[in-house]
């Protein structure tokens, strides 16, 4: 390892070594990379059930908990402990910093904690958590988003946030090392890793200024699909006690018009008020061509046995040149074309779009069908 000692980047593929201690002598490394063991893999998703249960927590906070937990993080920065306000939720906390007249001073809570972690683990803090434990809190970006839009000065307390999100991330990280690679924590470290876990175990999100800390409950609903992103249909996917909610359709943030509607109950004629790229194609994949053919009267332009080539106003699909700063990089609206089959036997509608450069219901049943032409076929599928 001496001849090593100047290595920066390290990366160990098809590792078979259960013992990578000695790597904490390559002081200067920079990046790392090192293939799990099976014996490793297999610890890591023991702990993943552990760990959801905690990223995905709707369990009311225990108010005197939470409270120790913030308080022990500070003294362990070396601050004194804050005077805390509880809040239903993090747009609770939001709306009372916008009526704070005194600045507040950052306090980069979370950040310097997790710097203590990874000092004292160093090199191994430098591996990257496994995608699938990124994908228990992908949801949580998506809150994220939604402040930053609502509230202008976001950006100016985000040091000062701390978000079980960023907690998840410190303490698996941390978890990692030390289950999985064996890392002994010296005391420092092992204090601030406790800090972490305290947190992300015992609150939702905290507001850490000097002085003053603003603690949020949990959500009381989370709802997410098969891909952890915020998800439910005709209900908010997430809810707060306050009545702070989030509508969302795999992980799309809907305004409440959508929201509180069963996608099944959808009407095409939104499509033509909606401005939102975005939403434009959520309410088109869930609506459907065959409902949106029958709601918005698409043009027919040609016809042949029970298909129809049809075609729907631009306005509906694509973007706004204002979306983009130069025009020429904004991709250009075009018509829908939809060939519809009438079904013989139930009348039911079917729609598939076709290229726009489809001039017939022939050729466009060419182009759905591969190449084969439409008179080879004896029945309509």
């Amino acid at each position: 390892m001496q001849s090593l000692t100047n290595l920066t980047y390290l990366y160990l593929y098809n590792n078979q070594i259960s013992d990578i201690t000695p790597l904490q002598s390559l002081t200067n490394l920079t990046s790392l990379y090192v293939d799990f063991t099976p014996q490793q893999e297999a610890l890591i998703e023991a702990s993943r059930h552990s760990w959801e249960s905690l990223a995905n927590s709707t369990e009311p906070i225990n108010r005197p908990k939470a409270a120790a937990a913030v308080k022990d993080a500070y003294q362990a920065l070396d601050l004194e402990a804050p005077e805390i306000t509880f809040c239903s939720s993090p747009n609770g906390a939001f709306a009372q910093l916008q009526m704070l007249k005194e600045s507040l001073k950052e306090t980069e809570l979370s950040k310097r904690l997790y710097k203590q972690v990874k000092d004292a683990l160093h090199p191994f803090s430098l591996t990257a958590l496994p995608e699938e434990l990124w994908d228990l809190i992908i949801w949580e970006s998506q809150l994220e988003q939604q402040f930053n839009a609502d509230f202008s000065n976001y950006e100016n307390y985000s040091k000062s946030i701390v978000t079980p999100k960023y907690l998840f991330q410190a303490v698996a990280v941390a978890e990692l090392c030390v289950s999985a690679s064996g890392i002994i924590l010296k005391p420092e470290g092992q204090k601030a890793f406790e800090c972490l876990n305290q947190l992300l175990a015992e609150c939702g999100w905290i507001f850490a200024f000097e002085n003053v800390c603003y603690l949020c409950s949990r959500p009381t609903k989370l709802s997410l699909d098969s891909e952890y992103r915020l998800h439910a249909e005709g209900e908010p996917a997430l809810e707060f006690s306050d009545g702070y909610k989030l509508y969302s359709y795999h992980g799309v943030t809907l305004p409440e018009k959508y929201g509180q509607v069963h996608p099944n109950n959808w009407q095409a004629q939104w499509l033509l008020e909606e401005e939102n790229a975005e939403l434009r194609r959520v309410l088109i994949q869930r609506i459907g061509y065959a409902k949106i053919c029958q709601e918005l009267q698409a043009t027919e332009l040609d016809c042949w046995k029970e298909y129809a080539l049809l075609r729907i106003d631009a306005d509906i699909d694509g973007f706004n040149p204002d979306d983009f700063e130069d025009d020429e990089d904004a991709p250009k609206k075009e018509d829908i074309y939809l060939l519809k089959m009438t079904c013989p036997s139930t009348g039911h509608i079917h729609a598939l779009r076709v290229p726009p450069d489809v001039e017939s219901a022939k050729e466009a049943i060419r182009w759905v069908n591969w190449d084969i032409d439409s008179e080879e076929f004896s029945v309509q599928t």
